[in-house]
């Protein structure tokens, strides 16, 4: 089983407009797709059923797809124009906490000869719920490209996305840099260390983040009210 816990934190900067930033400890489930009911024979608190307080859910993730969820990674992956044979795929995501699902970014990694080569990053935005699929690949230099999916309110889409992706079988780093032509408007980043799923790990997860979709709902709302006080511009949604 390569199935984790990732335990690290999450930091955002904002320099436009107003000064802006934080960093919040966070966990995620690292879940190998092709052993999905692994999961359920490690604690009672995380699996696949309704009654888990830790609900890894399929129907949660890439829900314009049809099939199992390992089905729906591969058919993203060739949405985005990648057809090579994929040998595993992983997802890094948050789970159902106590029933309740939010997550604003899931991360789908996928090995070829043992080597990480892609990653489609599944992005939601709030309070529209869309999603939006990007590749990166994980062998390409300074992967960039146009933002195209309205995520925030409080920022456009004339803007570039710059990754910085390395994950290996103990950790995982995602870095994301906003910029305005030559101008960094905005950087965030994933920190974390994995853990194997086993039950101490579980029952650290449970005290340390008892209520974890909860409180990264929270935590949007919060900031989305701090920068409505710094008085940055509010961006309409520019298919509403």
């Amino acid at each position: 089983m390569n199935s984790a816990v990732c335990i690290g934190s999450v930091h955002h900067a904002r320099t436009e407009h107003a000064q802006h930033k934080f960093k919040y400890p966070i966990y995620m489930l690292w879940i190998e797709l092709d052993d999905l009911q692994a999961i359920n024979q490690i604690h009672w608190a995380i699996g696949t059923k309704f009654f888990n307080p830790i609900r890894f859910k399929q129907s949660d993730y890439l829900v314009g797809y049809s099939g199992c969820l390992a089905e729906r990674a591969i058919a993203a992956l060739r949405d985005l124009g990648i057809n090579d044979a994929i040998e595993k795929t992983y997802v890094l995501c948050q789970a159902r906490c106590f029933g309740f699902y939010f997550s604003p970014v899931n991360f789908f990694f996928y090995q070829i000869d043992g080597e990480y080569r892609y990653m489609v990053a599944e992005v939601s935005n709030t309070p529209w719920n869309q999603r939006h699929c990007y590749l990166v690949p994980l062998k390409q230099e300074n992967v960039n490209f146009k933002k195209h999916f309205h995520v925030s309110p409080f920022m456009d889409l004339d803007m570039n996305y710059h990754w910085q992706v390395n994950v290996d079988e103990n950790k995982v780093f995602v870095h994301i840099k906003n910029q305005r032509g030559s101008q960094k408007v905005f950087d965030a980043s994933l920190t974390l260390k994995k853990e194997r799923l086993s039950p101490v790990v579980i029952r650290k997860v449970l005290k340390m983040f008892p209520v974890m979709t909860f409180s990264v709902v929270k935590g949007i709302y919060w900031h989305a009210l701090r920068l409505f006080l710094k008085r940055v511009p509010f961006i309409a949604h520019p298919g509403k």
